[in-house]
């Protein structure tokens, strides 16, 4: 029987099957199951929460039964330098300001932190990161179902975020005593802490945003300036669009900017980016002479020595590969190592500044370029469990269809003045800086620390399409809405 019902309950229209027995109807923009007369109603919401609390339990049991070979571990300085540095006291200054010791390269501190929560073991650590894995997952979902409206997108962001965050690609990290995986976790837990912080607007969730800030900031140390640029763009979207929001916006920058401080006098304690910038002088100031003679005239030294042995240098090949890694600790590279840690930081700074043709990426070559979309950098093992049915999917959208959602996304704000729909686009912003912060910083790692950029591609385009079917729906609602009062 299908009965329209117009009285106070406002309803569109109304399917009741075997009408003692099941209801299905809608009022307005929910849908209410009942399944058996007089028993509680559930509406649409209430629904998406505890299907998303199910597809988290779902997630996390499937992460935790795949298996990884603990062998690819071996051979990564990097793992030894995470385990030696969480093997140190957390109530110890060293913990979080270490210093380089000989064969070992400190790092920010999260990573070292959550591998001693784990007890330093291998093991513990690759289930540890599945289960951050799979909650940052259940986090993103939540958050998303408090911006949209509709059952429809609500159902289509929850099962496209679980089904993505199956790809190999983002789970097969945990899988390595790396900071990829915490790094990508914390990245997806900021995100939707903030959204979550933007619809509650309670003082607890601001609080639980900055923590969740401070540890995704010190996964890496690139992340300090895209948490500044992000906070000062929001603060002032909120400057113009809804000045309720400029109190936590302020907060949350000069947050950012204590951040960037600390993290910034971490890393020089650390003298982390000295080996990154002998890798970017090697590798990309060298084959160009003037660049390299900028350098030169500015107190560079062993500039002859650095010419004559790593010209034509091919990082494909193993010999050559060896030869820039013993700049890292060979005693004769010493002076070049002194000069990067002391000045060569700032000196590169004002390089970039100086030369907005390299800063930008315009004169690199095209064949290197393709570095900033990779993926699978050849860290991770081979594909196993559930991923084998993501991986025949992602990566699906390209950078092109990513750029037409943002310019619809664009039109339904202008429309709409909905500020939610600029979230995709300030990230999409966001993370084309990360590009030319990341290729700038150490173009020997490029494939590495950018993998992160096509992940993130698909995961704009993912909530894109939610928000541009959000509105869609609504606006179709409203369409048959008015006419069907007209109609009566």
């Amino acid at each position: 029987e299908w009965n329209f019902i117009i009285g106070n309950f406002k309803c569109f229209f109304s399917i009741i099957c075997r009408k003692d027995y099941y209801y299905f109807f809608i009022v307005e923009q929910n849908i209410y199951f009942c399944w058996r007369k007089n028993t509680q109603v559930m509406n649409i919401t209430q629904i998406s929460h505890r299907l998303n609390f199910i597809l988290f339990l779902v997630t996390l049991f499937l992460n935790l039964i795949s298996t990884w070979d603990a062998k690819s571990w071996e051979g990564f300085s990097d793992v030894k330098d995470y385990l030696h540095h969480s093997s140190l006291s957390i109530d110890k200054n060293e913990f979080y300001f270490a210093k380089p010791e000989p064969g070992y390269y400190p790092r920010p501190f999260t990573v070292p932190l959550f591998f001693k929560i784990a007890g330093s073991h291998g093991e513990t650590i690759v289930q540890m990161q599945k289960l951050m894995h799979s909650l940052a997952a259940f986090v993103l979902v939540y958050a998303m179902l408090l911006l949209l409206k509709t059952g429809i997108a609500r159902f289509f962001i929850m099962i496209s975020i679980y089904f993505f965050m199956s790809w190999w690609n983002i789970l097969g990290w945990t899988t390595q005593l790396l900071s990829e995986s915490l790094s990508m976790s914390f990245l997806f837990l900021w995100i939707g802490t903030f959204i979550i912080y933007f619809n509650k607007r309670t003082p607890f969730y601001l609080f639980i945003h900055c923590c969740v800030a401070i540890l995704f900031s010190f996964t890496r140390d690139s992340w300090p300036y895209v948490l500044v640029l992000f906070y000062a763009i929001v603060f002032l979207v909120f400057v113009f669009r809804d000045k309720r929001f400029i109190k936590a916006a302020s907060i949350l920058f000069f947050l950012s900017i204590i951040i960037f401080i600390v993290q910034g006098k971490s890393s020089e304690i650390g003298q982390r980016t000295k080996l990154p910038l002998i890798n970017t002088l090697i590798l990309r100031i060298l084959p160009e002479k003037e660049n390299y003679n900028w350098f030169v005239v500015r107190g560079m030294p062993m500039a002859g020595f650095i010419k004559l042995r790593f010209t034509g240098l091919d990082l494909k090949k193993e010999p050559d590969r060896w030869k820039l890694w013993s700049t890292y600790r060979d005693p004769e590279y010493q002076p070049l190592r002194d000069w990067a840690s002391l000045k060569g930081k700032n000196l590169y700074v004002a390089f970039l500044l100086s030369h907005p043709k390299y800063t930008l990426l315009i004169d690199e070559p095209k064949d290197n370029l393709k570095r900033i979309f990779s993926v699978y950098p050849g860290y991770i093992t081979s594909i196993n469990g559930y991923s084998c049915y993501s991986e025949k999917w992602f990566p699906f959208f390209s950078p092109l269809s990513l750029l037409i959602f943002i310019l619809l996304l664009g039109w339904i704000f202008f429309k709409t003045q909905n500020v939610a729909i600029l979230f995709p686009v300030i990230l999409s912003f966001l993370f084309l800086f990360h590009v030319f912060l990341i290729y700038n910083a150490d173009t020997c790692e490029v494939e590495r620390h950018l993998f992160i950029t096509m992940i993130m591609v698909q995961f704009i385009s993912l909530i894109a399409i939610s928000f541009i079917l959000d509105e869609l729906i609504q606006k179709i609602k409203l369409t048959i809405n008015r006419s069907f009062s007209s109609s009566t």
